[in-house]
């Protein structure tokens, strides 16, 4: 997986590239960019739970959108740090989905060094395209 953070892009908020050589490879790398700006030791994360997760979108670029929105949704409403553990992107009939097994631990800040704290992902700059080596995404996160 390969991410790296962006300086200058925006602001008081967080930008990064993730790049995969498959289009799984930069829905995996963009996630571990959030989950490593939200925890300082993201390889601590114990696999105490594991969740399954299927979404659909009319193009790859909003799929992306809403799969690190349920990074977001999965810290905030369901108090877990997670990682994706296996990933499948498709598309069928018009439609891009995501299925991933993600495995994480509850979020305890006497466990886990705890990073920023991720609000949202906005279309800022948003963007998801596929190049010569592969996939690359820029994300822009509301901290």
């Amino acid at each position: 997986m390969a991410y790296r953070y962006l300086d200058d892009i925006a602001g008081s908020d967080v930008a990064f590239e993730a790049r995969g050589a498959t289009e799984e490879e930069v829905f995996a790398s963009a996630w571990e960019a959030c989950l490593a700006l939200s925890v300082k030791d993201p390889d601590s994360i114990e696999l105490v739970v594991e969740k399954q997760i299927r979404l659909e979108e009319s193009t790859m670029e909003i799929l992306l959108l809403d799969f690190l929105q349920e990074f977001i949704y999965q810290k905030d409403a369901e108090g877990l740090f997670l990682r994706v553990r296996d990933i499948a992107v498709t598309s069928d009939n018009g439609l891009f989905c995501v299925e991933a097994r993600i495995a994480g631990d509850y979020i305890d800040p006497g466990k886990y060094e705890l990073g920023v704290d991720i609000k949202a992902v906005t279309l800022h700059q948003f963007m998801l395209k596929q190049t010569r080596s592969g996939y690359l995404a820029r994300v822009v996160l509301d901290i």
